[in-house]
């Protein structure tokens, strides 16, 4: 008989290690099981798939689809962001993906969800708090980005997000191109599906300009607001 096609390669597991080793390292009490980080009381499992795998002569480059689920107030819920990797070696491509998507997703992952009620980083909005990664720049360009910025950004995103549900979580994922000659471009999300609203206020924020250009890539989850009671 004919052999099958092999099965699909998983890396799950392998980022939910390298986000139970960052939450231990910032003290969180995590283990990762499979694709699953569980903590004391809530736990984020993991899916990942490969949206794109390419050799090139010297250089390998490699897209990974990342889902997060956790549960929430309204049901399970399940945000996906972009991994993206480029080494000398699948392994460093891949090691490069994972290493970017911690520090984007994986940052607000740990802020919305054992931190949920305690993090430093949480901006008020409305009846739901959003949470930012840590922003990701690619480019020769010097961003300097602060928490202020964060507020400032997710304030000016508001109008394009009034008919959020506050009795459930909400991702966004914002990917932007800021040329060298002051036009800005981008990819935006909400709730893993393109939104030009957002992408039309988000091209209007006042992003660093730079004459080299420079791609930016940020992310939120906006997480129902805790009650008093329920903090820990």
């Amino acid at each position: 008989p004919t052999p099958g096609p092999a099965p699909a390669e998983d890396l799950a597991p392998l980022f939910a290690r390298r986000l139970a080793a960052l939450a231990e390292q910032e003290k969180l009490g995590a283990v990762a099981r499979g694709n699953v980080v569980a903590f004391d009381l809530e736990s984020i499992a993991l899916d990942a798939r490969i949206e794109h795998d390419d050799p090139a002569d010297d250089r390998r480059s490699i897209g990974i689809a990342v889902g997060a689920t956790i549960a929430d107030e309204g049901g399970p819920f399940h945000f996906i962001s972009g991994a993206i990797g480029v080494g000398r070696t699948r392994a460093e491509a891949i090691d490069q993906a994972v290493g970017g998507w911690l520090g984007l997703s994986g940052k607000a992952l740990l802020e919305a969800v054992p931190r949920r009620a305690v993090s430093k980083k949480a901006i008020p909005f409305g009846q739901l708090t959003a949470f930012p990664g840590a922003l990701a720049v690619r480019g020769e360009a010097q961003v300097r980005w602060t928490p202020r910025r964060d507020e400032e950004l997710v304030t000016a995103l508001a109008p394009a997000l009034g008919g959020l549900s506050p009795e459930s979580s909400h991702g966004l994922a914002l990917t932007m191109v800021i040329l060298g000659g002051g036009a800005i471009d981008g990819q935006c999300l909400v709730d893993n599906r393109p939104s030009d609203e957002l992408c039309k206020l988000a091209k209007a924020f006042d992003w660093t300009g730079s004459p080299e250009g420079y791609l930016a890539r940020q992310v939120y989850l906006l997480r129902p607001r805790v009650a008093p009671a329920a903090r820990r």
